[in-house]
């Protein structure tokens, strides 16, 4: 095929079909009149060449792929698309936080402080490792999952009563207008001290009442209570995410030792409802803070079901 029949079918310019030509991409035949004959295999490689090329390979890398086989390029590729469709979906979830952080409605200095963070995990390539502003459904699943697994592995129904209630809540923490609420900085804090003292206060007591339902259900929300309201300081956040990957890994496996330590020991004190719901929370933090910890978590979920 002459190269005016392969600019006109392909869509190229002749500077195209020379520069590949040089780079040794193809190697078209000379006739004795002096023109270039493409044949089948050149015209094989061009396609592969404005293929790689729509899909914003460079030459160099194009270079790499076809000649020496560098099939990693491409798996490089896509996780740079990767990296780029999360970071866009990333920006649409502060979108509206920003919107409410202009006029007025939360704490600038916050938000500047979460923006440079998660800038901060794209510029270092982690950002498989961060949690959105925005609550997350996977949060959610993994949640219930981990208190729904332990309480039905246990056979005790005041577990998997809330168990069940901790997925309700988690739902209804998922609602747009519920976040906002919460997000208002002397809600935060309010709300924050409120669940520490309550959950600490409904722990002692009803640690040590009898040992009926009720009492045990109410002693797991009351510990549940306790620690989710530390949640509600930035100060506690921002020293947590400051080192999220080595808390988070401490917490699932403290988690996943507590569990170990009362079926192994065979606990039934009062006590046993405080360490089974710290075990619950820690595995949950571990989980959903922790890329590695969430993924081996799904697999092994996958593989049991």
């Amino acid at each position: 095929m002459r190269i005016k029949e392969v600019m006109n079918k392909y869509k190229v310019t002749r500077k195209a079909l020379l520069l590949y030509e040089e780079r040794g991409l193809i190697q078209p035949d000379r006739e004795l009149s002096g023109y270039r004959d493409y044949r089948l295999v050149d015209i094989e490689v061009l396609k592969k060449i404005i293929l790689l090329r729509k899909m914003e390979f460079s030459l160099d890398e194009i270079e790499n792929i076809i000649i020496y086989n560098n099939k990693e390029l491409i798996l490089n590729k896509k996780n740079e698309y990767e990296k780029e469709a999360h970071f866009i979906e990333t920006k649409k979830l502060y979108l509206d936080y920003i919107h409410d952080v202009i006029i007025g409605e939360y704490e600038i200095d916050e938000a500047i402080d979460a923006i440079d963070d998660t800038l901060k995990l794209y510029d270092e390539n982690k950002y498989d490792d961060m949690i959105h502003f925005d609550y997350q459904r996977d949060t959610i699943a993994v949640m219930w999952l981990t208190s729904l697994f332990i309480a039905v592995s246990s056979g005790r129904i005041y577990l998997m009563i809330s168990s069940v209630i901790m997925g309700i809540v988690a739902i209804i923490m998922s609602l747009r207008s519920v976040r906002k609420f919460f997000l208002y900085l002397p809600v935060k804090r309010i709300v924050g001290v409120l669940l520490i003292l309550s959950g600490l206060l409904g722990t002692l007591i009803f640690m040590y009442k009898d040992n009926n339902m009720k009492n045990n259900l109410m002693t797991m929300c009351s510990t549940m209570a306790f620690m989710f309201g530390f949640s509600f300081f930035s100060e506690i956040r921002t020293f947590f995410k400051k080192y999220q990957n080595i808390f988070s890994t401490l917490f699932f496996f403290c988690g996943l030792l507590i569990i170990g330590v009362l079926i192994y020991f065979n606990i039934e004190s009062p006590i046993y409802l405080v360490f089974i719901s710290l075990a619950i929370g820690f595995i949950t933090l571990g989980i959903v803070y922790n890329s590695m910890v969430r993924k081996i978590f799904f697999e092994i979920f996958l593989d049991f079901f």
